[in-house]
């Protein structure tokens, strides 16, 4: 059978289930077809042996993968560092959907050691940006590693992929130095600040300077604060979205804001709209 199918490559669907999950015949195969993986059995999905040497040949093909060498440190470790491009491997539980057991497999992956390694997740992204995906929960949540790849890294990585912010963890979303670092670094990444932060009146005033869409973020408790309503609608004016009915219906206060941006008389409430009196 196999002289034929080297003869005639197109053949190769006559492979029954046996021969296709036969290690030797599948290898010997793939010097003629190196597309050859695509047929072989999942048996060999998890033959490490295998693997490497279709990874070896067609390293694009590193998604035939099974779940048990996923899972395999070691294997992992050399085989990426072997061949950068397939750092894919790493996060093949974070695509999947909600269901408890899945859940259970990415949280798994993105606590391994070799996710939060910080010299390996380093030497990867120094040659695929994108890689940033990579990193583990530990180090996104590393300040002084965060804090180095958003200073001395970043730019290639928002050059590679804009969104790269998204990658901080929990704690550092919650770290009020750390976001105003993050946020003066790219005025994008408002949009990571904790809820906990987005109600402090202090980190609102700064995240909305420097980017006045962030007006967004802010908390119900700061709706009734005037100095803070009229510094955040003199940022943006499309922010008396945001403005208590107490304030949208007080007189003095649209219309000092209609005098300082004529736009701003957006922001009446339905009882002002409804006095005669402040529509003479």
């Amino acid at each position: 059978m196999l002289p034929i199918i080297k003869r005639h490559p197109k053949y190769i669907t006559l492979l029954g289930p046996q021969l296709r999950n036969d290690k030797n015949i599948m290898l010997e195969l793939m010097h003629t077809n190196k597309d050859v993986y695509k047929i072989a059995g999942t048996e060999l999905q998890n033959n490490e042996e295998f693997i490497r040497a279709l990874i070896k040949t067609t390293p694009e093909a590193y998604k035939f993968t099974g779940y048990n060498l996923l899972e395999n440190e070691s294997f992992l470790r050399s085989i990426i560092t072997e061949y950068p491009a397939t750092y894919p491997l790493l996060t093949y539980g974070d695509s999947l959907n909600s269901s408890s057991r899945k859940n259970e497999v990415f949280v798994r992956s993105m606590n391994s050691p070799l996710r939060n390694d910080e010299v390996f997740v380093r030497s990867i992204m120094s040659q695929y940006p994108k890689a940033y995906k990579v990193a583990g929960f530990m180090l996104r949540n590393n300040e002084p590693f965060m804090r180095s790849v958003i200073e001395a890294d970043m730019r290639s990585v928002i050059e590679a992929e804009p969104t790269a912010y998204l990658m901080v963890g929990d704690n550092l979303c919650n770290n009020e130095d750390f976001m105003r670092f993050m946020i003066s670094k790219n005025p994008e990444s408002y949009i990571c600040a904790s809820y906990e932060l987005c109600g402090n009146e202090n980190f609102m005033r700064f995240m909305i300077s420097m980017n006045p869409k962030a007006y967004n973020k802010v908390r119900y408790n700061l709706f009734d604060n005037e100095d803070f309503m009229r510094f955040m609608i003199s940022m943006n004016p499309k922010a008396y979205e945001k403005a208590s009915s107490n304030f949208r219906n007080d007189e003095a206060f649209v219309l000092s804001l209609m005098e300082s941006d004529p736009e701003n008389y957006k922001v009446a409430g339905k009882e002002l709209r409804n006095n005669h009196s402040c529509l003479r």
